[in-house]
């Protein structure tokens, strides 16, 4: 499966609130895709920092070094082979989407889905195609 389209799978978030409480449906978003595609590709905020937002997310690493995926607390850097490698704390992120990750639905799965088949179970399953969702996948 494309790495992209999993990490598509594994993060269409949940709504955002923000009222200065921490609300458990809040999502943090450091920067924005377009400063991506301006060429801002280097950040000042360390993962140490992204942690008080959540313990799952997306986002990348200065230079675009590669894919960031946040899962269960533990930040990993997956480079353009596919291995996955955690980390220092005070590694810096030019982007990131972070939320803390409760499920609210579950559903169990005894058999292999293709990604079409994925993408319409998930489609079904969401309360809204206008919010933003979170979703892990097992």
């Amino acid at each position: 499966m494309n790495r992209h389209y999993l990490l598509l799978f594994l993060f269409l978030f949940l709504a955002a609130c923000g009222d200065g409480e921490k609300n458990p449906d809040q999502v943090y978003q450091y920067s924005t895709i377009s400063e991506l595609k301006e060429g801002n590709l280097d950040g000042n905020i360390e993962l140490r920092g992204l942690k008080q937002h959540g313990d799952f997310g997306l986002g990348t690493f200065n230079g675009l070094e590669g894919e960031m995926v946040f899962l269960n607390g533990t930040f990993y850097q997956v480079d353009s082979e596919g291995n996955a490698t955690v980390p220092g704390d005070g590694s810096l992120s030019p982007f990131a989407v972070i939320t803390d990750f409760i499920p609210d639905n579950s559903i169990n799965v005894d058999t292999y889905f293709s990604c079409k088949n994925l993408k319409s179970l998930i489609s079904r399953n969401i309360s809204s195609k206008n919010k933003i969702h979170a979703v892990k996948i097992s």
